[in-house]
């Protein structure tokens, strides 16, 4: 009887902990701890990374997913310029967002998709 009140108690408090975790203002509910979101009108990309219009710039690379109307694409398939809501984690070390997630919100008319001439280095 002692023995099975001590599981379900310690099970008791192993649920707790997983499923009462605060959410920290500016921080995305059921993601990583992390993990941020920005929107915007991306106005420049490169192989490095991509920039919103007010000046940030986000750590991108080809394992950066980007959705564009519920389907999967390419970063090199991103329009520029769009409005988008990026998900990214903030590298501590090296004070840099590192984008995981670009969702496009809206494509304006003249938006092209590709690498501008020249292919950035």
């Amino acid at each position: 009887m002692k023995r099975t009140a001590a599981i379900l108690l310690v099970g008791t408090w192993i649920g707790l902990s997983a499923c009462c975790n605060p959410v920290v203002a500016g921080e995305l509910a059921g993601s990583h701890p992390s993990t941020f979101s920005a929107t915007g009108t991306i106005i420049a990309k490169d192989k490095a990374g991509l920039t919103l219009k007010r000046g940030d710039y986000f750590v991108a690379s080809y394992m950066t997913k980007v959705i564009i109307d519920d389907k999967p694409f390419r970063l090199v398939s991103l329009p520029i310029p769009c409005k988008a809501r990026i998900e990214y984690t903030v590298k501590k070390k090296a004070q840099r967002k590192v984008a995981t997630l670009i969702k496009v919100l809206e494509i304006p008319d003249g938006a092209k998709a590709g690498w501008p001439k020249p292919i950035p280095q």
